[in-house]
């Protein structure tokens, strides 16, 4: 019988770090002073045993759910009330524009119709050669340094890079993009626009000055520049290669027969990269750092590795019969999600549990 990462856990004795939230709600001064440190530890403990709680901040009704089908309800079956919020907007709107992680209504729904066929799944398997030789290329820059400590989530960030650089650009386009440059670019912008802002979380307006934000504004000015050089070398040259760029600029609307702009396409090419490696390089960094306190179950997975795929690099095939990998991953990205919270602006008058809420408040699902 397998042995699963919980069951693993508990016969080492190990136990993931976590937080400790505060007993009872933090008052105002306390909540800014937390949000800059770290923001969920201003969630109190009421807020991880409730299925729907609802409480006030400077005139807004802010709504948490932890609990399944009001998330469901959310995200799904009322999706229409909801728009994404505008500190998503505020944060990631500068470099990703409006693609299919920042754009609402129509245009999300027509976006991802034109995009949905680069994802299926037959399409994902297709890009495991990519990542076996990202993940042995990390591995080989690991080994040269033996015994030491390793800060690896720089490590991941490069490794989930390289999948989504050679899967989305290839190697069609390396004349007029230059991946480190364009690396440093998109950790500079995501490091500072990307990070939970104290001020947007109190809902101060654009206009309060923010200096940290002045070193991200080149960086999305170049970020952008330099995705509508690929797209315009990709159509220039016909576009007939098998990156996902080629694919986006050939796809079709299905109910229109409509294309992506170059726009369009150059928000989803920021998108993939903005809001696709680091959360990607998130869940691996914190896999191997519960995988690091717990030898036992590296052995497992090293035994399973061999028994699967022996000494070849791991290709499609292999993937299925990876099943401890499977729930290794998906046990830490349980217990730490990349995005611990999906958050949601109520468009229109709707109701969540008892609660009767209005354009402008908030949901917050916290994963």
């Amino acid at each position: 019988m397998a042995v699963t990462a919980s069951e693993s856990a508990l016969a080492d004795g190990f136990r993931p770090p976590t937080i400790t939230p505060p007993a009872r709600p933090l008052g105002l001064l306390r909540m800014i002073r937390a949000a800059f440190r770290n923001p969920i530890t201003i969630w109190p403990e009421e807020m991880y045993d409730g299925a729907v709680i609802a409480n006030q901040l400077l005139g807004t009704t802010r709504v948490h759910v932890a609990d399944p089908s009001a998330a469901r309800r959310v995200l799904l079956e009322d999706a229409e009330s909801y728009v994404r919020p505008r500190i998503v907007k505020r944060m990631l709107g500068p470099a990703l524009g409006a693609g299919l992680f920042t754009a609402d209504g129509e245009g999300w729904r027509r976006q991802r119709r034109i995009a949905a066929p680069s994802f299926r799944i037959q399409e994902l398997r297709a890009l495991t050669p990519l990542m076996s030789r990202a993940g042995a290329a990390a591995g080989e820059r690991l080994a040269w340094r033996p015994g030491a400590a390793v800060d690896i989530m720089p490590e991941m960030i490069r490794a989930t890079f390289d999948v989504i650089a050679d899967a989305t650009i290839g190697d069609d386009a390396r004349d007029v993009f230059d991946r480190e440059t364009f690396a440093r670019d998109v950790d500079l912008y995501l490091n500072i626009f990307g990070q939970v802002d104290a001020l947007d979380v109190m809902r101060a307006p654009s206009w309060v000055p923010r200096p940290w934000h002045w070193r991200a504004r080149g960086a999305t000015g170049r970020i952008r520049a330099a995705a509508l050089r690929v797209v315009a070398a990709r159509r220039a040259a016909g576009a007939a290669g098998a990156s996902l760029v080629d694919r986006l600029i050939n796809a079709v609307d299905p109910e229109g027969g409509a294309g992506l702009t170059d726009r369009e396409v150059v928000d989803n090419i920021v998108t993939f990269f903005g809001a696709g490696h680091e959360t990607t390089a998130m869940a691996l960094t914190w896999t191997l750092s519960i995988l690091a306190q717990q030898p036992q179950l590296q052995e497992a997975l090293r035994a399973e590795t061999k028994a699967v795929a022996g000494d070849a690099p791991i290709t499609a095939a292999h993937v299925d019969a990876l099943t401890l990998h499977d729930q290794v991953i998906k046990e830490a990205m349980r217990l730490y999600p990349p995005g611990a919270v999906v958050g949601r602006q109520v468009a229109k008058p709707t109701q969540l549990g008892q609660h009767d809420l209005k354009p402008g408040d908030e949901v917050l699902i916290a994963v």
